[in-house]
């Protein structure tokens, strides 16, 4: 396996621990409760979006293995594909959207700055944006390698059968 694949499958793990983490964290804290309706909605969005990202980061692993094997992808693969590719761009824009908004609005109504907190929270904004930004481009990079590496198996097996 290139050492390429092998960066991005460490960076499909580190997006899967930072996500978790960061979504998860509140909800283990037992900070909030189900008190009605609209409480019930938003676990179920988060909890949605932690899954999104785990079956995503999953798939890409796995997606090495076929890239590195030059096995054909099947019809439903590709929708899989494309599928959790637009779910984790999803997730990634609101996640990058909403914890800038977060951001400015805590700085701009409490007119206090608290270094300790804003840091620690930016650095995990900026590492998970990191991180899924550079998953997005690899994985699209990922779909047309494996594409164009078993056209060139079918491309080797013909030339070998036609001498």
């Amino acid at each position: 396996m290139n050492i390429y694949w092998k960066i991005f499958n460490i960076v499909n793990l580190i997006c899967l621990t930072l996500v978790a983490y960061f979504l998860a964290l509140p909800f283990l804290a037992g900070r909030y409760h189900l008190n009605n309706s609209k409480d019930f909605f938003l676990y179920a969005i988060v909890i949605l979006m932690i899954l999104a990202v785990v079956f995503n980061c999953l798939h890409n692993i796995y997606l090495t293995r076929l890239c590195t094997n030059r096995a054909r992808m099947s019809l439903t693969r590709k929708i899989w594909f494309w599928t959790l590719l637009a779910l984790f761009a999803a997730v990634m824009w609101l996640f990058i959207y909403y914890t800038c908004e977060a951001i400015f609005f805590r700085l701009k109504f409490t007119g206090a700055y608290k270094p300790t907190s804003s840091i620690k929270y930016f650095k995990q904004m900026s590492s998970i944006s990191i991180t899924g930004l550079y998953i997005i481009i690899a994985q699209i990079i990922l779909f047309f390698r494996i594409k164009q590496s078993y056209m060139k198996e079918v491309k080797d097996t013909i030339s070998e059968i036609g001498s």
